[in-house]
């Protein structure tokens, strides 16, 4: 261990915290993000933290942060991803302004193309999935005896062994939003956009083993449940891989009569569907079943990687309007390799062939750790300088080719914007969500109603660490 990292240990522990104390540590755990939708990886490594006996645990995200450095904490633990690893550095400042020890994990720090342990700012990193792990390492750092500042992980091959994500950290009034559930992690296919953060090999919970946790959530935070419309979010990257699994969750959820609207956040994978599981999955509650077509054109369908072809897509979609979902939508990315502005052309003409109720388009981003970034440094040119310029809305090009340029992306959404506007306005003239306006009436959210150009834009504020020198693009020389 350097002389700075036991200095460090020494500054934070000092005589107050010895032996069994080390359980009462301050952790400090941020979501450096705008978003106030509550992190699920926070909420597992609370939740791993205090079943190895560390009490003393703050969940935060941006506009908590300052208060909560006020308490001094020992530990100050981000969660990242590409575009806020720079505001993770920046909090971290003042984490060590306080005399904290900081550690970065995430997919963001986990892909980086930098050795982030060399700031200043930032004691340890963590790579991979920490939650088994996370009390035994904060044990070490209190300790003084973690050597190592890259902390590198495996995959967790048993996620029974997780504990239920605590959602006690989170100021439920400051969250009024869906419960989320993760029921497994990794995917086998290899999308081109893709970091793939939890690999290739794909690990689900057992069915009983996610009920448990659907009815504990469902009875421990009732009055939250309940206002938020008694939504469940499936976060899974693809839930419907192994589709008996799949089917034996939604059979358990309807057995107990759980009365949820539940939804699938990442959607379904068209390869891996079939007229019972929509059945089933409007019988257990699910009001909208998206996909993820990505492209109406079949050849830039074949360099994707996805697995699937339009014909599945046709299927898919059938099946799901045939079991009366009442909402089927689309996710559908610009800007793919081998698209061209004929190619989004056809994109779109099919996107409107299979009349669904919303559809849903981002340009595409190449983020750091998949095949497209590699793909663009060879065949095309980015339009972001810095990481923190990035958006997950994706309502702006991120990169250029000779064969679409940014102006002829930003064209192509334009156009494919009317049809998404076009459907959300449908959407919004239902009966039901007539009255939900009434209720909730705002003058700004009529204006924008009306006349914004895009209905999607400002879902998500990206904010900006002001020092962009600390996590810039690398660039081909």
């Amino acid at each position: 261990m350097s002389t700075y990292i036991k200095k460090r240990v020494n500054e934070v522990v000092g005589e107050t915290l010895k032996g069994k104390q080390l359980k009462n540590a301050k952790i400090l755990l941020v979501l450096p993000e705008s978003s106030t939708q509550p992190q699920m990886s926070l909420m597992l490594i609370s939740a791993a933290l205090k079943r190895d006996g560390f009490k003393n645990i703050t969940y935060v995200h941006v506009k908590g942060y300052k208060d909560a450095l006020k308490k001094k904490p020992h530990i100050v633990g981000f969660t990242t991803v590409t575009e806020s690893v720079g505001v993770a550095i920046k909090f971290a400042e003042q984490a060590k302004k306080v005399g904290a020890i900081t550690i970065l994990g995430g997919i963001g720090v986990a892909v980086h193309p930098r050795d982030l342990t060399k700031n200043k700012s930032v004691d340890y990193v963590i790579k991979g999935e920490v939650e088994n792990n996370i009390g035994e390492i904060i044990t070490k750092i209190l300790n003084g005896k973690q050597k190592e500042k890259t902390i590198s992980l495996g995959f967790i091959r048993d996620l029974d062994s997780l504990p239920f994500a605590d959602r006690s950290v989170l100021d439920m009034n400051k969250f009024p939003v869906p419960i989320t559930l993760s029921t497994s992690r990794g995917c086998p296919y290899n999308c081109i956009y893709c970091s793939k953060y939890f690999g290739n090999l794909f690990r689900g919970r057992s069915p009983h083993n996610v009920l448990e946790e659907l009815k504990y959530l469902i009875k421990e935070y009732e009055d939250d449940f309940n206002r938020s419309g008694r939504i469940v979010a499936i976060q899974d990257d693809i839930f419907n891989y192994d589709l008996p699994r799949a089917k034996k969750i939604l059979k358990l959820i309807i057995n107990e009569n759980l009365n949820i609207n539940l939804m699938l956040v990442a959607g379904l994978h068209v390869r891996n569907v079939d007229a019972e599981l929509f059945h089933l999955l409007k019988k257990a509650g699910s009001k909208e079943v998206w996909f993820g077509i990505e492209s109406g054109d079949e050849e830039v369908l074949k360099k994707l990687g996805k697995g699937i072809d339009l014909d599945m897509v046709r299927r898919a979609v059938k099946l799901a309007k045939d079991a009366k979902i009442p909402l089927v939508g689309g996710h559908m990315l610009i800007g793919l390799p081998g698209n061209t502005p004929e190619s989004e052309k056809r994109s779109l003409e099919f996107a409107k062939s299979l009349k669904l109720n919303l559809v849903s388009y981002n340009h595409v981003t190449q983020l750091p750790g998949t095949r497209l970034w590699n793909w663009v440094e060879e065949n095309g040119k980015s339009l972001y300088k810095y990481f923190d310029e990035y958006t997950l809305v994706g309502n702006k090009p991120a990169f250029e080719t000779k064969e679409f340029t940014s102006e002829e992306r930003k064209k192509a959404y334009d156009e494919a914007v009317k049809l998404t506007n076009k459907l959300l306005r449908l959407k919004a003239l239902r009966l039901e969500n007539i009255i939900k306006f009434i209720k909730h009436f705002h003058a700004r959210k009529v204006w924008r109603f009306l006349f914004q150009r895009d209905l999607r834009a400002g879902e998500r504020i990206v904010l900006y660490s002001k020092k962009k020198h600390l996590d810039p693009i690398r660039v081909k020389k």
